[in-house]
């Protein structure tokens, strides 16, 4: 549904291959790092812009493909607790679409990064400070909407923008003309 399905017919695969896709590639990753000895793994997923499962009404923001993909990663890793028993999935809570941590004493934020405009993240971030939500709580906020890494502090308070998968984002390039 994301750009009211503008964008579906440039779309090598179907829905259904997308989301194998992507709970693949999720344990693919999972597995990377079991594999290179991590002795524990967090796995966050946050919703984005372009896996709501609707836009034809005010859904809940957490209903979200990426949300069920991970879930179903989680579900299949239980199937084998002696590989994957260490592994903690975390995901928003009901109506949320962030994802707060805290890490040696440090609270750490995931979120899409569609929630504000590019360049306004310490902007967001003040107003959920002042809103008195998780975020605000949070000295590190990790981000990924804008398709390029970017990293900017302020205040003791650390943004980091972690660019998209994807080795050339059409839109990306378009946009700025860019290749990253």
């Amino acid at each position: 549904v994301s750009q009211n399905g503008k964008n579906a017919v440039h779309n090598t695969l179907t829905l259904t291959e997308q989301l194998r896709l992507v709970r693949r590639v999720q344990l693919k990753i999972i597995d990377r790092f079991i594999d290179a000895g991590f002795p524990e793994i967090d796995f966050i997923s946050v919703p984005g812009n372009h896996d709501d499962t609707t836009r034809a009404f005010n859904a809940r923001v957490d209903d979200s493909y990426a949300i069920e993909s991970a879930l179903a990663v989680a579900d299949a890793m239980e199937l084998n607790i002696e590989r994957y028993g260490y592994v903690r999935t975390f995901v928003p809570g009901k109506n949320e679409d962030w994802v707060v941590r805290e890490y040696s004493g440090v609270n750490v934020s995931f979120l899409h990064g569609h929630q504000f405009r590019q360049g306004k993240h310490f902007d967001f971030w003040a107003g959920q400070t002042f809103g008195g939500t998780p975020i605000g709580s949070t000295t590190l906020m990790f981000t990924g909407h804008a398709h390029h890494s970017h990293m900017q502090s302020r205040s003791g308070k650390l943004f980091v923008g972690v660019p998209a998968m994807e080795p050339d984002s059409m839109w990306w390039i378009r946009l700025t003309g860019q290749v990253r």
